[in-house]
């Protein structure tokens, strides 16, 4: 038992821990000054994220670790790159919420406290080895999203989002844990490795195994916003401060899609060990990604309002993730894994981006229609390059991350022996160029109104962000 090994292994949570602390006794026996309870928010979460890139790097699996975290906890390259992922957005999206709305100035200790503490929720639900310890650490990733969401609490719209996401996010939450009652009723064990151990046992699971498992599903399905669990997802992204939005729409979906990676091919303990799922699985993932594609990109065509048309966007993007989590049901799933873990990493950044900008631009107006990005172009030729970047690589236009993403995903895909999913995921991708591109003519090809004002200047740290 080596507990020097241990605190090794979990840098980054620790760090993303002692800052949230450190941010609340500094609030509240310190300084109240914003600037410095921001810079010690983005100082704790780069630490972290360089922590985890070092982890990665020199991770070694037979390292021994205590046998009451290794019953509850599991760390591998795979659990380490998506904590990497989580963390590079978390720190960008800190970033970009400085002095992005006036709450964010009078009270910027809870504001960044709330961040940490749903960062920390979301580095424990990756490196969850039971479904337990999952489900508490999902509600610490949830709780703080929803007073973030709804912190402009004297504007309608903020109150109204924060009030939405968190009745549907207690429905999620009665399913999840619903779901693991079932499972632990069929099965006899909440531990992961436990589970796959006595599935793979069996000829045909029990019914209540398949009914946990389906209620889970619908529970991440939820926080995700696949179709037809999306419902509430326009609403909260254009009602919440767009600087919030930002976060969300980014590092909790890379950490749920990279947990259903887990628990439904059962990534046990780092080793590589993949179960097989029925093929009526792959029909469900199959049927939510198409649901989520069609519903998302026709959805968003009409849409004027550019936080829905993100919104339904991201409806979108997931079903092209989940269309990546059906090709994995095959003898050697490594390369559809990768593939979906590549996809979803340059989704999260290349969503980060776009949102980032309109974080931005709402300092200066209340807007964030179409109308609002004419000139953009004009006004602010780096944020107009940004955002075009993003919804290009968003769309998989080459040679852009997001293509190569695609590329990778539709290629895995094949591989699997499932050509018509990729000849869905490419029709998607064409309908999505129309609404995309409609933002980019507004921001390059429509004149500014005389009287716009100039965009705002950037402080240097989101100069560079943009700029990576």
């Amino acid at each position: 038992m080596n507990w020097s090994h241990l605190l090794v292994q979990f840098t980054p949570e620790l760090a993303v821990l002692v800052t949230a602390v450190w941010v609340i006794l500094s609030d509240l026996f310190l300084s109240r000054h914003p600037a410095g309870l921001w810079r010690q928010t983005f100082l704790g979460l780069a630490a972290a994220t360089i922590g985890s890139a070092f982890l990665y790097q020199v991770a070694t699996p037979g390292v021994e670790l205590p046998a009451m975290i290794t019953r509850v906890l599991v760390v591998s390259q795979f659990t380490t790159f998506l904590k990497f992922v989580v963390l590079l957005l978390s720190t960008l999206a800190v970033v970009f919420s400085y002095k992005s709305f006036e709450e964010t100035e009078r009270h910027a200790g809870e504001f960044y406290a709330l961040i940490l503490f749903s960062v920390l929720g979301g580095l424990l639900c990756i490196s969850s080895q039971d479904l337990v310890l999952f489900f508490i650490s999902f509600e610490l990733l949830s709780l703080p999203l929803y007073m973030l969401c709804g912190f402009r609490r004297y504007n309608s719209a903020s109150a109204e989002a924060g009030l939405k996401y968190f009745v549907n996010g207690a429905l999620s939450s009665a399913l999840m844990l619903y779901g693991i009652s079932w499972i632990y009723g069929s099965m006899g064990s909440t531990h992961l490795p436990t589970l796959a151990a006595n599935y793979a046992l069996v000829q045909t699971p029990p019914s209540g195994f398949l009914v946990g498992c389906l209620l889970v599903l619908s529970g991440l399905g939820f926080k995700v916003a696949v179709a037809p669990f999306h419902t509430w997802a326009p609403d909260v992204y254009s009602g919440a401060p767009p600087a919030v939005s930002t976060f969300l729409a980014s590092a909790p979906k890379v950490t749920i899609v990279g947990f259903i990676l887990r628990l439904y091919w059962q990534y046990l303990s780092g080793a590589g060990q993949f179960f097989n799922l029925p093929v009526d699985w792959v029909l469900l993932f199959t049927v939510l990604a198409f649901g989520s594609m069609f519903v998302g990109n026709l959805s968003a065509l009409p849409q004027t309002d550019v936080r829905k048309i993100f919104a339904y966007s991201g409806i979108a993007q997931i079903g092209y993730i989940f269309l990546g989590l059906a090709a994995c049901n095959n003898p050697h799933p490594e390369q559809s894994v990768s593939a979906v873990l590549f996809y979803t990493a340059v989704y999260g950044i290349s969503n980060l981006g776009g949102w980032a900008v309109l974080a931005v631009l709402a300092r200066h107006q209340e807007s964030c229609d179409l109308a609002s990005l004419r000139g953009l172009h004009q006004r602010h030729p780096a944020l107009a390059a940004c955002l075009a970047l993003c919804l290009m690589s968003l769309a998989g236009v080459p040679p852009l991350s997001g293509f190569m993403g695609k590329f990778y995903l539709f290629r895995a895909i094949y591989e699997s022996g499932l050509p018509f999913l990729v000849v869905l995921g490419i029709l998607n991708s064409v309908i999505s160029l129309f609404y995309y591109f409609k933002v980019l003519k507004a921001a390059y090809f429509v004149e500014a109104e005389e009287g716009t004002p100039a965009g705002p200047a950037l402080p240097m740290a989101q100069q560079l962000a943009f700029q990576l």
